[in-house]
């Protein structure tokens, strides 16, 4: 990540210290939903779907926390879907902050994207077949972008499906991301997977609560699974918590039609089994299904920690053996993710410094954060703060020193960084020699900074005036012009002591003092 780049100040003669340089819808009553309309479409109030709500390109519905409920109506695909896209192009859809109850209809999905893109954000799917599926079936003839996929996150819940939370297939790329799927809702003996992934689709599930469950009994066309790959390219699944009780699989890679390598690579996961027992071929935590006819997978696991009482090697399903991969426990090994928005704002030997957390695995949490200043050459600057912290001081800067910033979160983990640059900034001021006694006279100065990415026009200049045997005085404020220059009249009545100021963030002014004599 590029860092964003901050200015402070020199204190060098002449030179000040500084800071940073840095559709609407009518209210609708309970009862029938608002399908009409493009743009956003915000909901107001719950409502109810007697038929496929087919949502038009480049649209979004907003629930605004309501509930969508399908009734007993006449539905094609799915309860939500998308509109078309402009030939050969995907549509985009973004579906937020909505519970979608489908468990009233049967053989349909909860909210489908078909030859789409975009993003189902804080939603909450109860019911359908999949509670989210995406696919393309229309083929070729829509052309995505390599970034082009769709983004389950943000809190998003899918429970009470019958065949999979999300089902992703049709060369799809997809991510799954700080979300909680399970609880299938199924008859004993039939198969389930929280998140299914086939058609050569490729993407990421990462950083999910995904409860387990078995199918009794068991077999190659029905079990159950936190996570299906199934001919598929590659698929990462890392830092999720598997739990629940006797478990078919965590994770199960299989790959019969060998159109191309299927590669799973499963890291710093926590496989947690609750139940009473753990038995063949129940409680595989990751299976690689290897007869001689899908011999082209690949299970990449890495930084595993196991809880309970699994079957982390082998499982024998039906005749067909299933091997997991190696069990490889390096919990220290899986660090929080770095700390973003990392932002040092200058002042005088000082900068505040302020971040966001990164998320971190429940079972390691951020316990800590050091944050450092360095310039080449001299000592670092150290201070370490709490774990719920996002921000703190650093004293004993040098003014005159561009200085690398790094917030490091700690965890058992390990650690990840975040960093920021902070550039020296000068002020200067000047006046003349002498002045007679109440005449006019004008101060004249210049902010500047070597970092030439940053505006220095338009800034505020504080004005202080200290007359002899006085007390210091703000007088007024200034902005800088084109350049960084500015200018303000003054009439001393006596000898006065006149400073400029720019202050970047309150508490972290430096200033220079310039004198005019008054005679």
């Amino acid at each position: 990540m590029m860092p964003t780049r901050h200015v402070w100040g020199l204190g060098a003669a002449g030179a000040v210290v500084v800071g940073l340089l840095m559709p609407m819808q009518a209210a609708q009553a309970e009862g029938t939903c608002p399908t009409s309309g493009t743009g956003t479409i915000s909901l107001t109030a719950d409502c109810t779907l007697d038929a496929t709500w087919v949502v038009p390109d480049g649209s979004a519905i907003d629930g605004n926390g309501h509930t969508i409920t399908a009734g007993p109506g006449s539905y094609s695909g799915a309860v939500i879907t998308n509109a078309a896209g402009a030939p050969g192009s995907p549509a985009t859809m973004t579906i937020g902050h909505l519970t979608l109850d489908a468990s009233g209809v049967s053989g349909v999905d909860g909210i489908m994207f078909d030859g789409a893109k975009g993003r189902v954000n804080d939603v909450t799917v109860t019911g359908g077949d999949y509670g989210v599926e995406i696919k393309n079936t229309a083929g070729s003839s829509v052309t995505f972008a390599t970034t082009d996929q769709v983004k389950v996150d943000n809190t998003s819940s899918m429970s009470g499906y019958r065949l999979a939370g999300v089902h992703v297939t049709d060369d799809m790329r997809f991510t799954v991301l700080r979300s909680t799927i399970g609880n299938p809702s199924t008859a004993s003996g039939d198969g389930a997977a929280g998140i299914f992934v086939e058609g050569l689709a490729h993407g990421a599930v990462a950083e999910n609560h995904i409860s387990l469950s078995h199918a009794n009994p068991a077999s190659p066309t029905a079990f159950r699974a936190g996570v299906e790959i199934f001919q598929t390219q590659r698929v990462e699944v890392k830092r999720n918590v598997f739990s629940g009780g006797d478990a078919d699989f965590a994770v199960s890679v299989s790959n019969p039609a060998q159109a191309s390598k299927t590669t799973a690579a499963v890291d710093c996961n926590l496989f947690r089994l609750t139940g009473p027992s753990a038995s063949t071929p129940y409680g595989v935590a990751v299976g690689q299904w290897q007869p001689a006819s899908q011999s082209k997978t690949n299970v990449l696991l890495t930084n595993a920690t196991f809880e309970g009482n699994w079957n982390r090697n082998t499982g024998t399903v039906s005749g067909t053996t299933v091997t997991a991969g190696a069990t490889n426990v390096h919990t220290s090994h899986c660090p929080p993710a770095a700390p973003t928005h990392v932002s040092a704002t200058g002042g005088d030997h000082r900068s505040k410094v302020t971040w966001h957390a990164g998320a971190a695995l429940d079972y390691a949490p951020v316990t800590g954060y050091a944050v450092t200043a360095k310039a080449p050459g001299h000592p670092a600057v150290k201070k370490s703060v709490g774990a719920s912290a996002t921000s703190t001081t650093l004293k004993g800067l040098s003014n005159k020193l561009t200085y690398t910033v790094s917030v490091i979160a700690k965890s058992s983990g390990g650690q990840a960084t975040g960093t920021d640059k902070l550039f020296p900034t000068k002020l200067s001021l000047s006046a003349p020699k002498a002045i007679h006694r109440g005449s006019k006279a004008v101060l004249r100065g210049t902010l500047s900074t070597a970092d030439s990415t940053v505006r220095v026009s338009k800034r505020p200049i504080q004005i202080w005036a200290k007359p002899k045997g006085g007390k210091w005085t703000e007088i007024g404020i200034v902005k800088t012009k084109a350049g960084g220059h500015f200018a303000r009249a003054v009439k001393p009545k006596k000898r006065t002591t006149y400073r400029a100021v720019y202050a970047g963030n309150p508490g972290l002014a430096s200033s220079h003092r310039a004198t005019v004599i008054v005679r």
